[in-house]
């Protein structure tokens, strides 16, 4: 996308500074697009709906967007229809000469305007990297749960469940992840071509699907799941946090959508964005369950996480909180914090997802590894979160409800 290609150029130019007030100032406005709105064609799902990045934009509606950034005074960087929605996104500008607040109280106030807000930050929660591994060892990977992992994938090992993992980017040459990633797209820098790889999604990829019994490194948690990369995040350094935007998480999900996703593992956080939130629910009515992160510095008040629907997931609630995982490179780390217990969490729902007996699953080889995993199950403000996913042959999943130990599970 042009917007960030300009903000690195203003970075390496004019230093880290003025790239962080450029990108404080973009906003996205929402146009209709009213023939491609779900209720006008009844008989189409929304996952069935030609991909965004090929579906051309009406003259009219791009003639809208040019006429709302004139008369604002503001800057057209980038645009991207979203189907679920049944709107146009654009991301402006606004110079440093007018007051944001004031320019988007016009934005609402003007009638082809259907929704205007600042284009929120997100960020992804994994430690840095402390070591590399050249040689693989499950052991290392699982601890005293390697034998609940051989017999959970005596049982399932996810198949036929498709996880879309809205991320950094995924090196999907890694040894451990060759031939498990099934698409990979890139919403951050499109025509730039995608990064060999970034060590968060890497990290979060293999903690699902690293391929096992191949000899070479770890193995995923649920590793025959399908496995999307929806790149929406980037990585400055190897040991920055990941950081998203509003309009390229916005693609990100939008693109789950259509792809008839069965979960989206979004091991972020950031601050209540009201454009995500429509999208997070149009996916949730898609019955896609979402499982995002619990920001530890705010976890009443996490997003996505604080949505109801979603399965909120904090730091592990065990004492062995570090997991080794797939870096780029080929190599492997040990990775840290609530983007771990939540890709790993994704990894369970999708095991339970697949498994023909879902309730002696949960009861029995999974349950350890259910009471290592999920730690923040629980909004402050809303109380306990239970789910119901169709997927899971109506299983309500009891998002960290643990009494005595004992994993609760809940009829739907």
């Amino acid at each position: 996308m042009r917007y960030l290609l300009v903000v690195w150029l203003v970075c390496l130019g004019c230093g880290a500074a003025n790239a962080r007030e450029a990108s404080q100032r973009l906003i996205l406005v929402t146009v209709s697009q009213a023939h491609f709105r779900p209720h006008e064609t009844p008989s189409l799902s929304l996952r069935r709906y030609p991909s965004s990045d090929r579906y051309r934009t009406p003259a009219h509606v791009r003639r809208t967007v040019s006429r709302i950034a004139r008369s604002h005074a503001l800057e057209l960087v980038d645009g991207w229809p979203i189907p679920m929605l049944g709107v146009y996104c654009a991301v402006l500008e606004v110079p440093r000469a007018l007051d944001i607040d004031v320019v988007l109280s016009a934005l609402k106030a003007n009638e082809v305007v259907e929704s205007a807000q600042r284009m929120q930050t997100f960020q992804t929660f994994s430690g840095p990297a402390r070591s590399l591994y050249d040689d693989p060892y499950l052991a290392l990977q699982y601890g005293q749960s390697v034998e609940q992992i051989h017999a959970i994938h005596r049982i399932t090992r996810g198949s036929g469940v498709r996880i879309a993992v809205i991320d950094s980017a995924v090196a999907t040459k890694h040894p451990d992840l060759r031939g498990q990633i099934r698409m990979r797209r890139d919403f951050v820098a499109q025509g730039l071509g995608i990064p060999s790889g970034e060590i968060h999604g890497t990290a979060m990829a293999g903690l699902i699907v690293a391929s096992p019994n191949n000899g070479l490194g770890i193995a995923g948690l649920a590793p025959e799941a399908e496995v999307l990369a929806l790149r929406a995040c980037w990585q400055a350094s190897v040991t920055a946090r990941g950081r998203c935007t509003s309009f390229s998480l916005l693609k990100a999900i939008s693109a789950a959508v259509e792809a008839g996703v069965d979960l989206i593992n979004m091991s972020l956080a950031g601050p209540r964005d009201v454009l995500l939130e429509r999208a997070v629910n149009a996916a949730l009515r898609e019955d896609i369950l979402v499982v995002a992160a619990v920001d530890p510095a705010s976890p009443s008040d996490s997003f996505p996480a604080h949505v109801t629907g979603v399965l909120a997931v904090g730091r592990s609630g065990s004492a062995n909180t570090e997991h080794l995982s797939t870096v780029p490179g080929g190599g492997y780390a040990f990775v840290d914090g609530p983007s771990v217990a939540t890709a790993r969490t994704t990894a369970l729902v999708a095991l339970l997802m697949s498994a023909d007996d879902v309730g002696a699953l949960a009861r029995g080889a999974l349950s350890p590894l259910l009471r290592d995993v999920v730690g923040v199950c629980e909004h402050e403000l809303q109380g306990p979160v239970f789910l119901r996913t169709s997927g899971v042959a109506g299983l309500g999943l009891g998002c960290g409800r643990l009494t005595d130990g004992k994993v609760d599970v809940f009829d739907g």
